[in-house]
């Protein structure tokens, strides 16, 4: 029997020092599963666009997130590892 959290578990061992604004989107993936680009901007509230995009491509280079689909029907994911 394998364990999975309900909620959001924040990483406690992880190789990759993660910034307060990667730990949020984290936090925002976790509570809407698959989710929009758009979507994860309203709830970050006034972040430029870029700096979650780039964000998004961090976690996902540390497998941590993963893209479902391509452009902008892309919705975004935690990865299941």
């Amino acid at each position: 029997m394998r364990f999975r959290p309900v909620h959001y578990v924040p990483l406690t061992r992880f190789e990759h020092v993660l910034s307060d604004l990667q730990r949020e989107i984290l936090e925002v993936l976790a509570k809407t599963g698959e989710t929009p680009l758009s979507e994860v901007l309203e709830a970050l509230d006034e972040v430029p666009r870029r700096t979650v995009q780039d964000n998004l491509q961090t976690l996902r280079s540390l497998d941590l997130v993963e893209p479902e689909g391509r452009g902008r029907g892309a919705r975004w994911r935690l990865t299941d590892g």
